[in-house]
């Protein structure tokens, strides 16, 4: 956002590290008025599984549930040949999240925390089927060591600004 809009946002990076991450999350969501969760396009068909348990943490916590907090998820580095395309992205995390939901609350046998299901009980997981948090995605490529290879950064900067 331009200095000059008079309006300021504050971000907080969660780190990676499994430890550290949960902590930092747990301080600083009751401040969040949004979240952009970054998803490496290149690795995401080996790394679905845990990008999809974050995910879905995130997604399912109460106070996110509450406040109606909206998730962009970024898909990063489309400038890569092995780079999986948005919808693509989009699909894969679909499918990891159906698959968490049921280990999470199986609405056949009425085993475990219904709070924790997402989406509708008769239909696999689509992001269209949550209430209150808007889910959208964008592509993007953010090149430290290319001045040009910024691509899709707008999308991000237009998120922030509904935040702000």
């Amino acid at each position: 956002m331009p200095r000059d809009s008079g309006r300021e946002v504050q971000l907080i990076d969660i780190p990676g590290f499994e430890r550290i991450r949960w902590d930092v999350w747990e301080t600083n969501k009751g401040l969040s008025k949004g979240v952009i969760f970054v998803v490496d396009s290149v690795t995401i068909g080996r790394d679905s599984q845990e990008c999809a348990d974050i995910l879905y943490r995130i997604l399912t916590d109460p106070e996110i549930q509450r406040r109606h907090i909206p998730i962009l998820v970024v898909c990063n580095k489309q400038d890569e040949v092995t780079a999986k395309d948005v919808e693509v992205v989009s699909d894969i995390l679909e499918k990891e999240l159906n698959s968490i939901r049921i280990t999470k609350y199986n609405p056949t046998t009425k085993k475990g925390n219904k709070s924790e299901f997402l989406g509708k009980v008769d239909q696999d997981f689509t992001f269209l089927q949550l209430r209150g948090n808007k889910v959208s995605f964008a592509k993007c490529t953010a090149r430290s060591d290319d001045p040009d290879g910024h691509e899709g950064v707008e999308a991000v900067v237009d998120f922030l600004r509904t935040l702000a």
